[in-house]
């Protein structure tokens, strides 16, 4: 573990406590309009780039199966949406080659 220096913490705490002192007094007075203009800053950059969920199955995955991963998903968030996206799995490489056992001759060496 990596010990900060005193003088550092000090330090960011008083920048800090200046940065709320100078540009938080509203919300120290107890005035929470902040959070309306957070929330609508928040809403409009998710508006931006929607969520979506994806999931990725092999060609030949029964249609129930499917449906169980799709229904899955939704228990995350129903107002997401669902994509599936169906892969080809790549032929089977060649096998390797087979060991061979070397052949046991009776003396021991």
């Amino acid at each position: 573990m990596e010990f900060i220096p005193l003088a550092e913490v000090a330090d960011a705490e008083a920048f800090q406590a200046l940065a709320l002192r100078r540009y938080g007094g509203d919300f120290l007075s107890g005035n929470c309009e902040v959070f309306k203009d957070f929330d609508s800053l928040i809403k409009a950059r998710v508006a931006q780039d929607p969520q979506k969920l994806t999931i990725h199955l092999p060609e030949g995955t029964p249609q129930a199966e499917v449906e169980g991963w799709v229904a899955q998903a939704r228990t995350v968030d129903p107002r997401v949406p669902v994509e599936v996206h169906v892969y080809r799995r790549p032929p089977p490489s060649k096998a390797p080659p087979k060991l061979r056992r070397k052949p046991s001759g009776g003396a021991s060496e």
